[in-house]
């Protein structure tokens, strides 16, 4: 109908369909004398998620934030939804309240790269909601890897100031949690030390992550998790130092990583495992436990281990450097002990009673490929550096050996 400028339209059971969707509804259209306005009831069914790209209104959205959800946004299945719109034109997307816009709907399958650079979730199930300038994703299933995602939320509260937040929580191998750090930005810096471990066993992973989308907003990436293991392993694969029954928390941000009194068992001792990010940005895992002297001693010829017997309490201190950092970028190892406990039958100035105590310090880089430094210092009485290849057998390049309070140089 029409009256004066004013034109009104009305279409009830409307239906429509194409390649991409079918659907049916009704609208009250009202155009001329003002701003327009339009209160419109849709239920749309049988969507093909590779296709959004062309149902985005993308004349309102920032660029960034459109190029985000085309990014995002692939793949699926939406069986059944709904769409309400209801308002004046002018002021959509009703940042204020002044009208009503929602499209809700159940997706299937969706393939969701959330951000470049980091690992896809495949698979994703759950409840999607636009509502005025929002958007909201309630998942209820997908998977990251192998782990399997056992709920979750995508957000963003302003489309207009787009800010990404990620909550997830996931179960799964312990190795895809360090498969997820060397494929994101996370890992930029710790490739050697990530190639080096090898992981076994499940673990629960809390994960948030909040991703600007706007040129409004601060590039900074924020992340902030935890990672829940009870009974895995961890094995540095160049040195075959294995860590198993591992059981406790781990919790990191984009910047850190902390943990307290994590246990684990070393040549089935039981050990107990902190971990903290110092100021300067190096992580510091401390390792204490009482060893015997079989593990301490395991790398030397067996006419020498033979030499060596009872226990003491030692303590590890592994050291990793950040990421951009100048220098070797390789972890450091140094183990401590006051060897209290521990025997030798080594010829004098080596001869050791337990009950005596001998500190000693040892020292060495781990996850490098070339040549490999070791430092062993035995206060006052022997003083060691040894140059070993990495491959091949652990074979002894270069040495200098001291006996007294002489310090080692490698020649």
């Amino acid at each position: 109908s029409r009256q004066g400028k004013k034109i009104s339209l009305r279409g009830r059971t409307i239906k429509v369909s194409n390649e991409d969707i079918r659907g049916e509804g009704q609208f009250d259209l009202e155009l001329g004398g003002g701003p327009g306005q339009m209160d419109m009831q849709f239920a749309f069914f049988d969507g093909n998620g590779k296709q959004i790209a062309r149902y985005l209104p993308a004349g309102i959205l920032r660029p960034k934030t459109y190029d985000w959800l085309v990014m995002a946004l692939q793949d699926g299945f939406v069986p059944e939804g709904q769409l309400l719109f209801k308002g004046n034109f002018r002021d959509f997307p009703f940042r204020n309240g002044e009208g009503v816009f929602i499209t809700r709907f159940t997706a299937r399958d969706v393939l969701l790269k959330y951000g470049k650079g980091w690992p896809a979730i495949e698979g994703l199930s759950g409840e999607v909601e636009f509502r005025n300038n929002s958007m909201n994703i309630v998942a209820n299933g997908g998977r990251i890897y192998d782990s399997r995602i056992e709920g979750g939320e995508v957000s963003i509260k302003d489309l207009f100031a787009a800010r990404l937040l990620i909550d997830a929580r996931a179960r799964g191998p312990m190795a895809n949690v360090f498969s997820f750090l060397s494929d994101s930005p996370l890992g930029v810096g710790k490739e050697q030390i990530l190639n080096d471990l090898e992981a076994r066993g499940n673990s629960k992973l809390t994960l948030g992550i909040d991703i600007p989308l706007s040129n409004k907003l601060a590039p900074e990436v924020h992340v902030n998790g935890h990672l829940d293991m009870a009974g895995g392993s961890i094995r540095f694969k160049k040195q075959d130092l294995l860590f198993n029954d591992l059981a406790g928390q781990l919790k990191f941000t984009e910047k850190s990583a902390h943990a307290d009194d994590l246990t684990a068992s070393f040549d089935r001792v039981p050990v107990n495992v902190n971990a903290h990010t110092q100021t300067d940005g190096h992580i510091n895992v401390l390792v204490e436990g009482v060893l015997p002297a079989t593990s301490i001693v395991r790398y030397l010829e067996p006419h020498i281990q033979k030499h060596f017997a009872g226990e003491s309490l030692w303590l590890a201190s592994l050291t990793i450097p950040p990421m951009g950092k100048a220098g070797h970028g390789y972890p450091h190892l140094s183990l401590q002990s006051d060897l209290v406990g521990t025997s030798s039958t080594l010829p004098s100035p080596l001869f050791k009673e337990q009950e005596v105590a001998w500190p000693i310090q040892v020292g060495l880089y781990l996850g490098r490929d070339e040549l490999q430094q070791v430092s062993i210092d035995l206060k006052n009485r022997l003083s060691t550096q040894v140059e070993l290849a990495a491959s091949g057998g652990a074979a002894i390049k270069r040495a200098d050996i001291r006996l007294g309070s002489a310090r080692a140089a490698l020649p």
